[in-house]
């Protein structure tokens, strides 16, 4: 059996991009409790992302979710405020069960 069902290459499937913008609030490292370190959050996003395709989509439906850049804080003494993450999303078509997979609806 093929596994990318019927030789459609995840290359090839619909593309969905989109961008995600995580506010916290800065502190110094030495007082981290002070603020919200936006960088965690987004960590916590990405694994609960690749949860999706692992545990909450049927293994036979060809989907593809990537984060393919996190840019956040500069320097080396403040917690990141700020921080903008981009996804990237390929599916067959069927997107009802991205959607449903997200909570709403997915743009492409």
């Amino acid at each position: 059996m093929d596994a990318n069902r019927g030789g459609r290459s995840p290359a090839y499937m619909g593309q969905h991009i989109f961008d995600v913008s995580v506010t916290g609030v800065s502190a110094h490292p030495a007082k981290p409790s002070d603020g919200v370190d936006a960088l965690v959050v987004a960590c916590a996003m990405v694994g609960e992302l690749q949860k999706i395709v692992s545990r909450e989509i049927d293994p036979y439906y060809p989907l593809v979710i990537s984060v393919t850049g996190i840019e956040a804080g500069g320097a080396y003494n403040i917690i990141a405020a700020q921080l903008k993450a981009c996804r990237d999303l390929r599916d067959s078509g069927l997107n009802e069960a991205a959607n449903a997979a997200f909570g709403a609806p997915v743009c492409g």
